[in-house]
C-alpha cells in the first residue's frame, strides 16, 4: 500500500509547450500590471516600522477631471513622505474619464454632469472635511490643477491640520463630447430660382406634380442627369428648406416652403 502511495500520481504527463501570448495589447496590459506592483511597494513603504503614533495620518484626494492616471505614482511617492496613507480617493465623471477606469485599490466617487460642470469639487471637500471632522485624518494631499481647492486648505490649516496640494506638470484636456453639426443648406443656385418659378407658374394650390418637372425644365435646356442626385425627387429632396415632397407616388406633388425667391438675372 506504501508503495502504491508513494507513486507518482501521473506518469507520462506530456509536455507543455510554451506559447506566445496573443495579445494586442500586451505591451500595455504589462505596463498596467508593472504600475500596479510599484503602487502596492509604495503602499507598503507607507505603512514602515515607525510607530502611527509619530507619522500623520494622511488621506490623499484625487480631482480625476484634472489629473491624468500617469500622475498616480509620483503622487503616492509623494504622499509616503508626508506620512501613514489611510485613504485614497478620485473623485471625477468616469464617462468622461475613462481611463480612471482601469485604475485598482482606490475608492472611487462618480459625479456624473454636464461637460466642465459636475459635483466632483464639492464632493472631494465634503470628504476630506468629513475626515478632518472625526479624527480620521491629520494630514491631506491633495491632487488637482484647479485653484478652487484653495479655501479648503486654509480651512484645514486654522483646525491645525497639514494640508497641501500637488499638481501634474502637464496632464491632457478634458475630452468633450463633439457637437452635432448642423447640416448644410446648399448654396442658391439658378436651377433652384428655376424649379421655383416653374412650381409657381405652373403648380396648383397643392402644388405640382414632380413628373411635370422634367418635361418643363427640359424645354429649357436642363437634363436632372447631370445632377450629382440624377432624378427630382432625390433632388428636391436634397433641399428640405425650400421644397415640400408627397410620398412616393405617381401623383406625387413638390410644393414650395415659402422661401422668396432669389433675384436671378437673365442670361
Amino acid at each position: 500500500m506504501a508503495k502504491a502511495l508513494a507513486r507518482p500520481l501521473c506518469r507520462d504527463v506530456p509536455a507543455c509547450h510554451a506559447r506566445p501570448i496573443a495579445t494586442p495589447n500586451l505591451r500595455q496590459n504589462l505596463r498596467h500590471a508593472w504600475n500596479q506592483i510599484v503602487l502596492w511597494f509604495l503602499h507598503m513603504a507607507a505603512f514602515s516600522s515607525a510607530p502611527p503614533q509619530t507619522r500623520a495620518r494622511l488621506a490623499v484626494f484625487i480631482d480625476g477631471d484634472h489629473i491624468p492616471p500617469s500622475f498616480r505614482l509620483p503622487l503616492m511617492a509623494e504622499a509616503v513622505r508626508h506620512g501613514h496613507v489611510v485613504s485614497t480617493q478620485l473623485f471625477c465623471d468616469l464617462s468622461l474619464r475613462p481611463d480612471w477606469a482601469a485604475e485598482t485599490g482606490i475608492d472611487v466617487t462618480h459625479c456624473k454632469g454636464r461637460p466642465g460642470k459636475n459635483s466632483a469639487d464639492i464632493s472631494l471637500c465634503i470628504a476630506a472635511l468629513d475626515l478632518a471632522y472625526r479624527g480620521l485624518a491629520s494630514a491631506f494631499l491633495i491632487a488637482s490643477n484647479d485653484r478652487d481647492f484653495e479655501p479648503l486648505i486654509r480651512h484645514l490649516h486654522r483646525m491645525g491640520l497639514s494640508a497641501s496640494q500637488m499638481k501634474s506638470p502637464a496632464h491632457p484636456p478634458t475630452p468633450q463630447p463633439a457637437e452635432p453639426k448642423p447640416a448644410k443648406t446648399p448654396a442658391r443656385t439658378p436651377l433652384l430660382d428655376m424649379v421655383c418659378a416653374a412650381i409657381k407658374a405652373q403648380g396648383e394650390a397643392d402644388g405640382l406634380a414632380i413628373a411635370a418637372l422634367n418635361p418643363l425644365l427640359h424645354r429649357q435646356g436642363v437634363s436632372i442627369s447631370k445632377e450629382p442626385e440624377k432624378t427630382w425627387r432625390a433632388w428636391l429632396l436634397a433641399r428640405p428648406s425650400h421644397f415640400i415632397c408627397d410620398p412616393k407616388g405617381p401623383q406625387a406633388k413638390v410644393r414650395l416652403k415659402g422661401l422668396p425667391l432669389a433675384p436671378h438675372s437673365a442670361p
